[in-house]
């Protein structure tokens, strides 16, 4: 769901915000926020890490149609204390804390 393009993701931000808001409340978000803007901005996403695997076969043809390219500095990812904590767990462990599965890994 998040790996789109940057303007269908804007597209996909407006549509979802118009679900749970009204329409003067959009008109005012949009005219005074980034939402106006024509691509989305990924930069405030943090704590990624580059893809080093394969990818399934499936999305060998959707990898390929890809014309644009995100660049994140890993370096630059800003974490509350608690999602410090909370990944420090989860690198020791294996168990990611207060996470919500509504399936069981058999």
């Amino acid at each position: 769901g998040w790996v789109k393009q940057p303007s269908a993701m804007q597209h996909k931000n407006q549509t979802f915000g118009r679900l749970w808001h009204s329409d003067e409340y959009m008109a005012r978000h949009v005219a005074d926020e980034k939402q106006a803007a024509a691509e989305y901005d990924f930069s405030q996403i943090d704590s990624l890490q580059p893809f080093a695997g394969t990818h399934p076969a499936v999305m060998t043809a959707r990898i390929a149609r890809q014309n644009w390219r995100y660049e994140h500095d890993p370096a630059r990812n800003r974490y509350r204390p608690k999602d410090r904590l909370r990944l420090w767990v989860e690198q020791q462990t294996g168990h990611r804390l207060w996470e919500y599965r509504n399936y069981i890994l058999s």
